[in-house]
């Protein structure tokens, strides 16, 4: 029996961006999306949603009934089952480094948010560098229940600047920046490159840079890589889906990789495009893998740990 050696493995693992790329507009799953999930779980293909959400965030727009098996949480910092709900795996600063990228925000004069560890990860303090910032003013208006000032004046070791006292644990810290302030972006990810400096678009605005800083080799493409290996998979086997800057590692990492219509410029450039998250862009880059690709496969069962 001779093999197709120009036809590319069949995917056992799909990995899908949440905000601008899996869910529409209006936060919510269309209907051809969700089928397409359906699907993929009845082929035995492992779903991944990796979102620079906290967990907290992504469950107010993902129902329990959606049908997939991990959730990536604050871009790599967590991995939750979906199904049992047990938390695989979990990232945070170490205390000292917790200090050095605080101090280091504080330097370059921007507004910022530590947000604590995962499954906490929706709670985080605040530096309020320069005031008249409608992005950062935006967030901690719309999670003011989970946010509160670092610098208060709370006593030893409350300031990020202080030198005193043991500081709050950390996963990731973002900073917002806004538009325009690119060269400024690029001047946080030199002064901080002992860390993953990673750019995203605010979902908020659709326009204010966020910049997120978190532990080196803690990304949406680690996670997704481990999960693989999880499922005897290497990436040659994957398919990834996404929409913005702080999915590129993933889509790089992909042997498979699609952005929706609705994506960042350079990113349309550079990967194949299907349908906007609005005209099921999810469901369109299925479809194509089973049409142009090597169609999907069951994968492995997961292996401990």
């Amino acid at each position: 029996m001779e093999v197709d050696v120009s036809r590319p493995p069949p995917v056992g693992l799909i990995a899908t961006d949440l905000d601008g790329t899996l869910l529409g507009s209006d936060h919510t799953l269309g209907s051809r999306d969700a089928l397409a999930l359906r699907e993929l779980g009845e082929a035995g293909v492992v779903r991944v949603v990796a979102t620079g959400r906290s967990l907290v965030a992504a469950e107010r727009v993902l129902d329990r009934a959606v049908p997939i098996d991990y959730l990536v949480v604050s871009s790599g910092a967590g991995i939750l089952d979906w199904g049992s709900r047990r938390l695989l795996r979990r990232h945070a600063f170490e205390a000292g480094d917790v200090r050095r990228v605080a101090e280091a925000l504080r330097r370059f004069g921007v507004d910022f948010m530590a947000h604590d560890p995962v499954p906490d990860d929706h709670r985080f303090r605040y530096v309020r560098a320069r005031p008249g910032n409608p992005d950062f003013e935006r967030r901690i208006g719309r999670y003011g229940e989970f946010a509160a000032p670092w610098d208060d004046g709370g006593g030893a070791g409350t300031r990020p600047d202080d030198g005193t006292g043991p500081l709050p644990a950390a996963c990731q810290f973002v900073a917002i920046l806004e538009p325009g302030e690119d060269a400024l972006h690029d001047r946080l990810g030199t002064g901080l490159s002992d860390f993953a400096v990673v750019r995203s678009t605010s979902p908020l605005d659709g326009r204010s840079i966020w910049v997120e800083v978190r532990p080196r080799g803690v990304s949406k493409e680690s996670a997704v890589a481990w999960l693989a290996a999880r499922h005897g998979l290497d990436a040659g086997r994957t398919v990834a889906v996404g929409n913005d800057y702080n999915d590129c590692g993933m889509l790089r990492w992909s042997a498979n990789p699609f952005v929706v219509g609705n994506a960042a410029p350079e990113l349309l450039e550079r990967y194949r495009v299907v349908a906007s998250n609005d005209a099921g862009g999810f469901s369109d880059a299925v479809r194509t893998v089973n049409r142009d690709g090597g169609g999907f496969a069951r994968a492995a069962a997961p292996a401990e740990g």
